[in-house]
């Protein structure tokens, strides 16, 4: 058992970064009586701050000393360590640290209150340990430039006293010698570093075309080809956190040669009153003009909510506040030479107004990146390093992750690299990768014949077509929400659709449940997307379209906001479309039922591959005539899968 410290020692900055990480994963525990929390630690990272730093937390104030206690394991020491944990049981309060899954121990995993996967600090738990502690406020960079510092860097420029200006200056002073200027310290260099371009970056799709195309726009217009008037001056990015929003927009101003200048409504509603907010968005725009041509970026934006919906006492501000905001898209004030870009998680929200045409009328929805897409983003944070190696395994093993996470995962094992004094290679990008938990069959033979649900209505519908069918084999230990599988499915050419249309789509989306009921005997939790997905169909058939009887209709185009307004309070649109939904649920399961022969063996081919092309499905339905059975071994194997 190591030796406890006081809690009275003043920490180092290895310790606070562990002291908040710590806390910040176990807080709900800390007022319990008793608890075993088993702690996986970051990839990479010494256990000493973080044995130091749970010893200061449960001995503060001297109340829990003698029932608490801290057990770091050793794997170079694995019996040991299991006897230390067997003795340490006996307390209260107990944290055990393990270096990494693999190694928690038999007698821990029962014992566990919690088994938590600890993430690295982060920028604001850094920033928030400089402000608290060292008297100073650090911007995002600066806060990741000191996390990026292994711990003996660490120590050695964080000291008691200095003030983070002498800190930031040490990092980057360049003391002649004999033999020239010293480099920085290892690990200091980042992507400020390297020129981001649109040309170079993976996974941004549709809106990578739309940069491109704005930067011959922006050069024509320089050259006085064409009018101010005829560039696409607006887009609004759209998406979960961490697919790379902000990144776009630099390098999209990187690439069209223009400043960057960057704004959100948060920032500027900041600054005070009302007046104070707009003259700060005026001032956005100003200095966007000023250093035409110009990328104004404007992070958060659907804080401009629905000035239609009711704000209560703060209605008229929302009011003042997007008409400020639509006089300066619309040019009022003169922003030649100035394109907006905004970025925001729920565009559902943001008022009608601000996405008319002439304004943010481009809307890019950014995915989660696909595998090619992710191999591409981690090649350009290794900025050159391991140039011949593939990364097939680290493209499936990273399934789910966003940008920001596979930037931050090469920043970690580059700081395990450093801590061993070398460059880093593919075990130590493995390493840093989330823990990865293989998914029960079970789980993967419901997800699996769900999937071909909505593939098989797809086919025989011929409303979609379907490109391909996957599941995963594992999932990620440290993501709540992730894509574990889907049907593929392009839409038909253009027409003029009328209701069979509607009701086809109806169907597919409820193919998966249909599909999970005729084979398994019931559905499950993950039909919730679809049966939303099939509910806003048969509200627009019916409220919007005037195909089921009603033909008081919503004005031009489709809010998402008067759709779930009317799932809430409008009691007979919800009895008219019902008998739609259970009628297209019935449907699915009549067609699922007349494939059934073909649709099991394409299931087992599913469940062996992970994935399924398009032409493979097709190829593979063909209608039970009711006397070719499926075989009693093929019946008999997928029951015991799916109950055991």
């Amino acid at each position: 058992m190591k030796k406890h410290i006081t809690p009275q020692k003043r920490f180092g900055l290895p310790e606070q970064l562990a002291y908040a990480s710590l806390r910040s994963a176990i807080r709900p525990l800390l007022r319990a009586d008793a608890f075993v929390a088993v702690v996986v630690l970051p990839p990479g990272v010494e256990g000493a701050p973080y044995f130091r730093a749970a010893d200061a937390m449960l001995a503060s104030g001297n109340r829990y000393k003698k029932t608490a206690v801290i057990v770091d394991f050793d794997p170079k020491r694995p019996l040991n360590s299991a006897k230390e944990i067997a003795g340490a049981l006996d307390e209260k309060k107990v944290v055990l640290l393990f270096p990494d899954e693999a190694s928690i121990t038999v007698a821990a995993r029962l014992a566990a209150d919690v088994v938590v996967h600890l993430k690295p600090p982060t920028i604001d738990q850094a920033k928030g340990v400089f402000r608290a502690l060292y008297g100073g406020r650090l911007t995002d960079q600066q806060a990741e430039i000191f996390l990026l510092l292994d711990e003996e860097m660490q120590r050695a420029v964080v000291r008691p006293g200095r003030s983070v200006g002498r800190m930031l200056a040490q990092l980057v002073m360049r003391p002649e010698t004999s033999r020239g200027a010293r480099k920085p310290p290892p690990g200091l260099t980042s992507d400020d570093d390297v020129d981001l371009r649109l040309e170079s970056m993976s996974g941004y799709g549709e809106a990578r075309v739309w940069g491109l195309q704005l930067k011959q726009d922006l050069k024509d217009w320089k050259d006085g080809l064409i009018p101010w008037r005829d560039v696409d001056r607006g887009l609004l990015l759209s998406g979960p956190p961490g697919v790379g929003k902000t990144i776009f927009a630099e390098a999209l101003a990187n690439t069209c040669g223009a400043k960057l200048v960057v704004g959100s409504a948060a920032r500027w509603q900041s600054k005070g009153h009302l007046g104070d907010m707009q003259r700060a968005m005026f001032k956005a725009f100003e200095d966007a003009r000023k250093a035409a041509p110009a990328i104004l970026f404007i992070d958060e934006i659907d804080g401009f909510t629905d000035r239609e919906s009711d704000h209560g006492h703060n209605s008229s501000y929302v009011r003042q506040v997007i008409n400020s905001f639509l006089e300066c898209l619309d040019g009022t004030v003169d922003r030649e030479g100035v394109v907006v870009v905004g970025a925001c998680n729920n565009p559902a929200v943001i008022d009608p107004a601000i996405l008319r045409p002439g304004r943010l009328d481009n809307h890019v929805r950014l995915p989660l990146p696909d595998a090619e897409a992710r191999v591409g983003i981690l090649r350009h944070h290794l900025r050159g390093d391991l140039p011949d190696e593939n990364f097939m395994q680290f493209a499936e093993d990273s399934f789910g992750l966003t940008g920001a996470d596979i930037a931050r995962i090469v920043r970690l094992a580059r700081r395990v690299a450093r801590r061993d004094r070398r460059e880093v290679n593919v075990a130590d990008i493995m390493g840093s990768l989330p823990g990865r938990v293989p998914l029960s069959e079970k789980f993967r033979w419901a997800l699996a014949i769900h999937e071909l649900g909505h593939a098989v209505v797809a086919v025989a519908t011929g409303a979609r077509k379907v490109s391909g069918v996957s599941i995963e084999s594992r999932a990620s230990a440290s993501l709540e929400r992730q894509i574990l599988g889907g049907a593929v499915l392009e839409g038909g050419e253009l027409a003029n659709n009328g209701k069979q249309f509607y009701l086809d789509n109806i169907a597919i989306q409820m193919g998966g449940m249909a599909a999970e009921q005729v084979f398994v005997g019931h559905h499950g939790d993950g039909v919730a997307s679809d049966l939303d997905g099939a509910t806003r169909l048969a509200i627009i058939l019916d409220r919007h379209l005037g195909m089921n009887g009603m033909l008081a209709s919503w004005p031009a185009g489709v809010d998402e906001r008067l759709i779930d307004s009317a799932r809430r309070v409008d009691g007979p649109l919800l009895k008219r479309i019902e008998p739609v939904l259970q009628e297209q649920l019935a449907r699915a399961k009549t067609i699922v039922e007349s494939y059934r022969t073909s649709v099991e063996g394409l299931w087992l081919e599913l469940i062996g591959a992970g994935h399924l092309t398009g032409q493979q499905i097709v190829d593979g339905l063909k209608p039970d005539d009711n006397k070719e059975m499926p075989t009693p071994k093929t019946r008999r194997k997928i029951r015991q899968r799916l109950h055991g």
